[in-house]
């Protein structure tokens, strides 16, 4: 195997010439070799510094720039976690010097290597390093090659011109990325599955191969959208202005499509998990629908204000929070309610499930640790953590939150209390994850930072045991609290003025086509 690392051209009169630069040439290359050996791997500004993130018992994984300029920037990500295939990495070591190839990486063609030749390639780069280091003379370290597998995994981002990128959420190599859709329209958001990437421009919804970013097709949706689209194996689901979720059936190109009847104002991405979806309104609407099976909504809980997040869950539990502080917990199979708690303030941001406990940011800067299964809060966390904005993520022993002066508060999970932190630089966005022990922090010109535990070599999958199988359906429901939400001096979150939300009388939509599914006073504004 061979690479061309550049171009020299000679003839009969210029010999001497091209010696001299090809001397020149190994000599430089050399003495860049030796000082990549010798020096830090990237002396640039990282957004958590590396010193001070050893300090707190944290690590930079990898950092990765988007190619975002000028005024455009990153408005929307997501990760997507496949269980069921894998990626597997080849790693080469020497020094300081660290460099990954994974069977997912695109080689020169455009293509994925594969296996084999991810294996080759590395073998060719621990080939190359080697003769470099034996040009300078470097004998006293020794180049090692390893491997390690782990589940697909695959951090996808947004910016307001239309460019999505796909990033190997384990090493930051970017995989692919695409323009999207008019440039010159608002750019709304993106979602994504094991197998597909939504995307949604305008008034148009695209759906590409998450594989390679392939545009497969694109569709219209029935009114304005208003949030980020969900993604499920067979379906893709845009919110839209008028509450209702539009769904594009993936295998026929999006023809055939079905709206969801809800009120308010969709502002969040769907939530999808197993065979079901579930959206929320600003009239505080918890909606639940099967578009797999079926055209109308199956369940509705009625909160007392505003939901303004996405909702969240794991196994047969789906998890909301209601701008007037109250956090819901749903039974997704049998539609009713488990349990109900108020933190006392405003939530705008998703309660977040990790293993048995449900950690919740209020607007009074104020985390709660929550038992997922009952609804009460965490005996070992007598009272909230004060000055949190933002919920980052949790490993067996620690979470990571991050407070309003942008310092990182490594806390341990047992106590509440802050073990260690550390100042970080301007970022713009954080990734709420719940599927892993990963910290991901971003800024709006594109530049994101993976951050782990020092002892976190591979990353732990949260809730693996409760992940539903593909087309499977969720696990066995928790048993109901016993608070009952119905008792005399409660207020029933099922009412919705006399209604019985659980008798769904949304009439089913088809709105192959046209905009057959809006109401007739609901005219679509890019007809």
């Amino acid at each position: 195997m061979s690479k061309t690392l550049g171009s020299l051209t000679a003839n009969s009169n210029n010999t001497s010439n091209f010696a001299f630069v090809l001397c020149a040439a190994i000599v430089s290359i050399a003495l860049l070799v030796s000082a990549v050996l010798i020096a830090p791997a990237n002396a640039e500004e990282f957004l958590v510094p590396e010193s001070k993130a050893f300090r707190a018992g944290l690590k930079v994984q990898w950092k990765s720039q988007l190619s975002v300029g000028g005024p455009y920037k990153m408005i929307d990500w997501c990760l997507q976690i496949d269980e069921n295939s894998s990626t597997t990495y080849f790693v080469m070591e020497a020094g300081t010097v660290r460099e990954v190839v994974s069977n997912r990486q695109l080689n020169d063609r455009g293509e994925a290597f594969g296996l084999e030749g991810a294996q080759a390639e590395i073998d060719f780069r621990k080939d190359l390093l080697e003769t470099r280091m034996k040009l300078r003379g470097i004998e006293d370290i020794e180049v090692k090659v390893s491997s390690y597998t782990l589940p697909k995994s695959t951090l996808y981002t947004l910016s307001n011109d239309g460019v999505v990128t796909a990033i190997d959420a384990d090493t930051g190599n970017i995989l692919w990325d695409q323009l999207i859709g008019d440039m010159t329209l608002n750019v709304v958001g993106l979602g994504a599955s094991k197998e597909h990437v939504a995307v949604v421009v305008g008034s148009k919804v695209y759906c590409l191969v998450a594989e390679d970013g392939r545009t497969l097709w694109s569709k219209e949706t029935v009114y304005v959208p208003s949030a980020s689209p969900g993604v499920s194996d067979t379906n893709i689901l845009v919110p839209l202005g008028n509450g209702r979720l539009q769904s594009f059936l993936i295998e026929d190109e999006g023809y055939g499509s079905n709206a969801y009847f809800a009120s308010g104002f969709a502002t969040a991405r769907p939530l999808v998990t197993g065979n079901k979806v579930a959206w929320t309104t600003d009239s505080g609407q918890l909606n639940l629908a099967t578009p797999k099976t079926s055209k109308a909504v199956s369940f509705r809980l009625k909160a007392n204000d505003a939901i303004a997040s996405s909702p969240t869950g794991t196994g047969a539990n789906i998890y909301a929070a209601s701008v007037d502080g109250f956090v819901y917990c749903v039974d997704q199979m049998q539609g009713r309610l488990i349990w109900e708690v108020t933190t006392g303030a405003s939530i705008t941001q998703s309660p977040v499930p990790i293993g048995k406990y449900l950690y919740v940011v209020s607007d009074a800067d104020q985390l709660f640790k929550i038992d997922a299964k009952t609804g009460q809060f965490a005996e070992n966390w007598a009272t909230p953590v004060e000055g949190i904005i933002s919920f980052l993520g949790a490993t067996e022993q620690s979470v990571f939150a991050l407070d309003k002066s942008n310092i990182l508060h490594v806390i341990d999970i047992n106590n509440a209390k802050t073990v260690s932190s550390v100042p970080i630089g301007s970022i713009d966005n954080v990734l709420t994850n719940y599927a892993t022990d990963r910290i991901y922090i971003a800024t709006d010109g594109g530049l994101i930072e993976c951050i782990r535990e020092t002892s976190s070599d591979k990353p732990i999958f949260h809730n693996r045991d409760q992940m539903v199988a593909e087309g499977g359906d969720a696990e066995k429901p928790d048993a109901p609290a016993k608070v009952d939400p119905f008792a005399a001096g409660g207020t029933n979150p099922f009412a919705t003025n006399g209604n019985d939300p659980f008798a769904s009388d949304d009439e089913p939509t088809d709105a192959g086509g046209d905009d057959a599914a809006a109401d007739d006073d609901d005219g679509n504004p890019f007809n």
